[in-house]
């Protein structure tokens, strides 16, 4: 009994540090795209066409939808740590609860918690500086379902992985 607990939460603390590293990862990556693509777009087409205010056109969806500025990296890595919580507590739930179509429900599981955390710090963001700038609602959901897709999706490798060994209990 306590070996079994005590391996289901060696298993959630590995996902979690993984799933920590994942969102800071994916948030600088995605971020050094939205710096690429607003510059091109700025060549291409002059300084006018990315300006952020509403009507957007087609190249600013783009810069738009992304835009979610880490800060400084040390503040961008705990903050990252801070919102992958929830969804390994999530995604922990999930996998002991869920027995058929593991992989597709914690990529819900964890689309709906990495959207939810996403809106938490847009209006944190309103208030304070926290880790990650976020000035706009579109990349709550672009980057929240493209975050939490490959979350989800590397945690069900991991909980289907432990649950065809014959353990996992995460």
């Amino acid at each position: 009994m306590l070996g079994k607990l005590l391996r289901g939460l060696a298993l959630w603390i590995g996902v979690y540090g993984i799933l920590t590293a994942i969102h800071f990862g994916m948030l600088w990556g995605l971020d050094q795209v939205r710096n690429r693509l607003e510059t091109r777009f700025e060549d291409q087409y002059g300084s006018e066409v990315v300006d952020r205010e509403p009507p957007y056109t087609t190249p600013e969806w783009l810069i738009v939808g992304l835009d979610i500025q880490p800060i400084q990296w040390l503040e961008s890595l705990a903050m990252s740590a801070v919102m992958s919580l929830p969804v390994a507590v999530f995604l922990g739930l999930g996998a002991k609860v869920f027995r058929r179509g593991l992989g597709f429900k914690l990529i819900g599981v964890s689309i709906v918690t990495s959207m939810l955390m996403f809106s938490l710090l847009y209006l944190l963001n309103e208030q304070l500086s926290a880790g990650y700038l976020v000035q706009a609602k579109p990349p709550v959901l672009i980057v929240g379902t493209l975050v939490g897709w490959v979350q989800g999706w590397v945690a069900s490798l991991i909980y289907g992985g432990a649950r065809r060994q014959g353990g996992g209990e995460g």
